[in-house]
């Protein structure tokens, strides 16, 4: 299959995949409300979280990668890539829903794990080759791979960890977080912002005070784990290093972002969603560094939900959209509609969990807010729908998957 057809039609999973993470979004959200038993809630969370870290997030990131960058991998290299993490991400799928953690989820954690390595392996070297990419957006995507690979250490942990202490252990659910941070704030957020840089940067404009923001927006996610170990309250030394990280960042974020800002349409509606919710994400890290704020925020189920799907939803999810546009991948006259439904929707989502968990500090609450979460999940269901269609149609999905 040519790289062409392939990575259209690996789109087109990608697409398929982020339906089906809407769906099971809608069916979590309706459990509550009307008291499902089937499928267990906590299994279906656990499905719906590798899934979306596969087959919607690493796959669509992959190939939008391997599109950006010629040279970084070779069609034969892409097609198993995209293959073994279809069938690692379905595996998960499956037995994380009939069983939660047992031993066949965790034989298919791990065959993903030896997939996102294998990729950044590859990648790695092929970099070393290539000169004629935007410097920044090259540092960026290098961090994003050495992040990737770091991020496997929290799951590799967790085991020994758990047989030598109990699992609600501050260093067990430190090794869980551990993997999330630098899922997310690593490896999805850098190859994000890589990819965009290399669709909109000027790369004969870079200054030196461009390239230290850069190295401090992506080299502070190191030390910026700490904030992600406040809630156990592990002493005040933490607090000083998680702070420090946080206005690392927040320094770099405003170095780069001019980047961005100049060259982007302010009608983007997703990138103006990105941008809004990176920002926002860069002050919660800074606010959760205030003992009493962070106490807080860690004691907030809807906090913490709201900052994970701030992440995927406000960040990567939009840039990945973006960048399958920007690419010719979903091409249709009602995207620019999709864009920005996505974009509202994605933007109310997350704010009602912030909202709602501020308003609980003096006991009020928004009225149907469950109801309220769940309309917005099955319209974003709908949404992705629409991005699946436009995909589909453009790329000939159906007549590719016969080559």
């Amino acid at each position: 299959m040519k790289r062409k057809d392939l990575s259209e039609s690996a789109a087109c999973y990608a697409c398929a995949s982020f339906v089906l993470l809407a769906v099971m979004g809608v069916i979590l959200r309706s459990m509550p409300l009307l008291a499902f038993s089937w499928p267990n809630y906590k299994f279906l969370m656990h499905a719906h979280s590798h899934f979306a870290f596969a087959a919607w997030c690493f796959l669509s990131l992959a190939i939008l990668l391997a599109k950006a960058v010629p040279g970084l991998l070779k069609a034969t290299t892409l097609k198993r890539i995209s293959i073994w993490t279809m069938i690692s991400a379905a595996g998960m799928l499956f037995s994380f829903i009939y069983g939660g953690y047992n031993a066949i989820s965790i034989t298919f954690s791990t065959l993903f794990t030896i997939v996102t390595w294998a990729f950044a392996i590859i990648c790695w070297h092929s970099l070393k080759k290539i000169k004629h990419v935007h410097s920044s957006a090259l540092e960026l995507i290098k961090a994003s791979l050495v992040f990737l690979c770091l991020s496997s250490l929290g799951p590799i942990a967790v085991g020994p960890i758990g047989a030598l202490m109990s699992k609600t252990s501050p260093i067990y659910m430190d090794a869980i977080y551990f993997y999330l941070h630098f899922q997310m704030n690593g490896w999805m957020t850098s190859a994000a912002a890589g990819i965009l840089l290399i669709q909109y940067g000027r790369p004969e404009n870079q200054s030196s005070y461009q390239r230290l923001s850069v190295r401090l927006f992506v080299w502070s996610n190191i030390p910026l784990f700490a904030a992600f170990c406040l809630w156990s309250k592990p002493g005040i030394i933490l607090n000083v290093v998680a702070l420090i990280a946080s206005i690392m960042q927040f320094a770099g974020w405003l170095g780069i972002e001019k980047q961005f800002r100049k060259n982007i349409s302010t009608k983007n509606s997703l990138m103006n969603l990105a941008w809004l919710a990176l920002s926002f994400k860069i002050l919660t890290q800074m606010g959760i560094c205030i003992p009493d704020l962070g106490n807080w925020v860690f004691a907030s189920r809807n906090i913490i939900i709201g900052y994970i799907h701030m992440i995927m939803l406000g960040v990567v999810s939009p840039t990945i959209f973006q960048s399958m546009s920007y690419w010719g991948w979903i091409k249709s006259r009602k995207v620019i509609t999709l864009n920005l439904a996505f974009a509202l929707l994605s933007g109310l989502y997350v704010g009602l969990l912030f909202v709602q968990s501020l308003l609980a500090r003096w006991t009020f609450s928004i009225p149907f807010f469950k109801e309220l979460l769940l309309v917005i999940s099955v319209l974003l269901a709908a949404v992705g729908l629409g991005y699946f269609a436009c995909c589909l149609l453009k790329n000939r999905f159906l007549v590719a998957m016969g080559h």
